[in-house]
């Protein structure tokens, strides 16, 4: 197989858990890059290599985090087929990121091509170890001006789908629920709701970091938790094996974020199902009201 060669007179860093599926640079950019990029933030600020990325919404990510854009080199992947050498100069340097394991060794691993869901995630485990300190560093490098903890109201975000892909039939009965836990529990809370895909990248993520719990339907949006300030719940609405009929994917025994790690970051976070039904796929409304009653008596 011939491959389209680019030779780069630069030193380079290359993070190979980054992974991108084409019309997902955002989300996967949060999951897959963040984290691994955040690992190396002082090589990246304080020598002249650059780290490869392969779209503009990664090089935004990055900068949030304080990485200039001149230690960024973007080599554009435009189609799920597509594949390239990438060669540096004679006397320039090209480093590997992955993740290890204690003494060095490498952790088992597929081959880099292969995109089962169960391929290789193990960065992942990694990087919702870092959420507390990758929000802090976002946060002072965006400049907002915020108290050292959460602040009254508690505000409770509700990440609407807005796409008609997987949306929910029933979202906005099961918003009312959400609403009627929280005012049932006579506390002062805040309840905003908002469709991230329609937002600045930044916004999305300082409205995610005031979160005291985030309640979302598994999906790009709910990446965003990346950022969640230390103590926030998560409550995730997820397909039953009947509403993952037909989509392509291994889902044991359903598709969410806990299975990449996410309940390590976490001291309350939760799953509520959604059913395919007649009328469309259907959140279990009685479950989730039932389990924000649950993180209202943890706090």
């Amino acid at each position: 197989h011939q491959l389209s060669k680019t030779v780069v007179n630069e030193n380079l860093l290359v993070l190979s858990s980054l992974r991108t599926p084409l019309g997902m640079e955002y989300q996967h950019g949060l999951l897959d890059l963040f984290p691994s990029a955040f690992t190396m933030l002082d090589m990246l600020k304080m020598s002249d290599v650059k780290l490869v990325i392969h779209s503009p919404t990664h090089g935004q990510l990055l900068q949030s985090l304080g990485v200039p854009s001149t230690q960024l080199l973007e080599i554009p992947i435009r189609s799920y087929d597509e594949q390239k050498l990438l060669c540096v100069s004679p006397g320039r340097s090209l480093k590997l990121w992955r993740t290890g394991q204690d003494g060095g060794g490498e952790l088992p691993t597929l081959d880099y091509s292969d995109r089962r869901v169960y391929a290789d995630f193990w960065w992942r485990l990694l990087g919702y170890r870092l959420v507390p300190e990758i929000s802090e560093t976002l946060a002072a490098v965006a400049g907002w001006e915020e108290a050292s903890g959460f602040v009254r109201p508690d505000t409770v975000v509700f990440l609407q789908r807005c796409t008609e892909r997987r949306r929910l039939a029933n979202e906005q009965e099961a918003l009312a629920a959400v609403s009627s836990a929280l005012v049932g529990s006579k506390r002062d809370f805040e309840l905003l709701t908002f469709c991230p895909g329609r937002e600045d990248f930044v916004e999305q993520l300082r409205k995610v970091r005031r979160a005291r719990l985030i309640i979302g339907e598994h999906g790009g949006a709910m990446a965003n938790m990346l950022v969640a300030r230390n103590g926030t719940g998560v409550i995730e609405l997820v397909g039953s094996p009947g509403a993952q009929v037909g989509l392509k994917g291994d889902f044991p025994p359903y598709k969410s974020f806990w299975y990449g790690g996410a309940g390590a970051a976490f001291s309350f976070y939760r799953v509520v199902l959604y059913e395919a039904r007649d009328h469309g796929l259907t959140a279990r409304v009685e479950d989730l009201q039932e389990t924000v009653k649950q993180w209202l008596g943890t706090m």
